[in-house]
């Protein structure tokens, strides 16, 4: 009798695997834990000279592949596959110069491709999708708590003393909670983990249910009150803006465009006001785009690659005026100053390619992938927030908005299916 039920365990456990995609679950929660286990102890080798969040991100790799292979599906619509062999593209074109450059890169470079591989060739339904949103955002809410909660003890580092804390902007924080710094916690920015908890604060409102809203819109409430990104709040503020402007109700009323126009009225002139009066040069940004701007005149085509930057601000730090940064605090600039044009086209015809997805779906599934790639284009033009080199939290959102984007017209039967599993969201 034990061996039936065992037989019958072991069966029910693999058609489970051939029905859910495991794969892009874990691949949804891998960036989380390889910046968490990094931040335990960055650059240290545990294995091969191999930090452990390398190592996690290999083994990783390898346990999506098993996963993938155990799988049942159809292969992904033919759209889908186009705009995953665009980042195959962006992919393959930063690692070709950056390897022309003669500069280094780690080994986890090898899961951006795997991944958009593996989805091009089997299909994840609505509900997979809404689950891996899931995995993303609660992997990161995870790792936020486990570093406030464990950094006191020694164990990780101090979110709130790293390299680019400052002093606080919230002066509130210093006067009720005695936090005069601002917070990068496992990420090791504040430019980093601001972004971070922008996108799920913004994830928080497209979910349906209340708990799922509750707990991510705390939780990245946290990290962006914590990191004190003024950029990434104004990310939210436009993603959001555009999700409540194409929602339900509003599609719904009769003086929609009205109400469209004079919300984006307000919101330009909000713009304008910020920019003139209260931070003309975006927090320094202005003198560094105009830097690279410059360094790029040199190499157009092609940029100058991460040598050339490198080169560029040793031989000017000191220098006045000049605001000595590796990199130029936005995707688009940065793409286009170290792999040039071709680099900021592919990047370009991607984003484009993700607003249709979002665009064509709002009458079916609301503006919820609209809205996800809304704010990652917006917190992109202000921060460098992710490379094309690399699988990490900006890279896995966008993925995330074309898979909602284009998952939303498709047939009943989908949603019949996923109706009779588990794991519900």
């Amino acid at each position: 009798m034990r061996a039936q039920c065992s037989l019958v365990s072991v069966s029910n456990l693999r058609e489970l695997f051939r029905r859910e995609p495991f794969y892009l679950w874990l691949a949804m929660c891998l960036p989380a834990v390889s910046v968490y286990l990094h931040s335990l102890a960055p650059g240290r080798a545990v294995f091969k000279g191999q930090d452990l969040g390398v190592l996690v991100g290999i083994l990783g790799g390898l346990l999506i592949y098993f996963f993938w292979l155990t799988y049942r599906s159809p292969r992904s619509p033919s759209k889908l596959q186009i705009f995953l062999l665009l980042i195959g593209l962006a992919w393959g074109y930063s690692i070709l110069r950056t390897q022309i450059d003669g500069s280094v890169f780690n080994e986890t470079f090898f899961l951006l491709p795997e991944i958009a591989l593996l989805l091009a060739f089997k299909s994840v339904n609505r509900r997979g999708i809404e689950i891996a949103g899931l995995c993303l955002a609660y992997s990161l809410i995870l790792i936020v708590f486990l570093n406030l909660l464990l950094s006191p003890l020694g164990i990780g580092p101090d979110g709130f003393h790293i390299a680019d804390s400052g002093s606080t902007r919230v002066p509130l924080l210093t006067e009720f909670l005695g936090i005069d710094t601002r917070w990068g916690g496992p990420f090791g920015s504040v430019n980093t983990a601001g972004p971070i908890g922008g996108f799920v604060f913004v994830f928080a409102f497209t979910q349906k249910r209340l708990g799922n809203k509750l707990a991510l819109g705390i939780g990245g409430g946290i990290i962006l009150v914590l990191s004190q990104a003024r950029t990434s709040l104004i990310a939210v503020i436009i993603a959001l803006t555009v999700y409540f402007l194409w929602s339900e109700q509003i599609q719904k009323a009769t003086h929609r465009i009205a109400i469209r126009i004079t919300t984006f009225f307000f919101l330009l002139v909000g713009s304008v006001v910020y920019l003139v009066g209260i931070d003309p040069t975006l927090n320094g940004r202005m003198q560094i785009w105009h830097d690279f701007f410059a360094l790029w005149r040199d190499s157009p085509l092609i940029g100058v690659g991460t040598s050339g930057v490198n080169v560029f601000v040793e031989s000017r730090t000191g220098i006045a005026g000049l605001v000595t940064h590796n990199h130029a605090h936005s995707v688009f600039i940065d793409g286009l100053m170290r792999y040039g044009i071709i680099m900021l086209v592919l990047t370009l015809i991607i984003f484009i390619m993700v607003f249709s997805f979002g665009i064509r779906t709002i009458p079916t599934i609301g503006p919820t992938s609209i809205a996800i790639s809304i704010y990652i284009f917006t917190a992109g033009l202000t921060e460098t927030i992710f490379s094309w080199s690399y699988w990490g939290v900006p890279v896995a959102a966008l993925l995330l908005a074309a898979l909602m984007g284009l998952e939303g017209p498709r047939t009943k039967t989908n949603i019949e299916v996923s109706q009779s599993r588990p794991f519900q969201t």
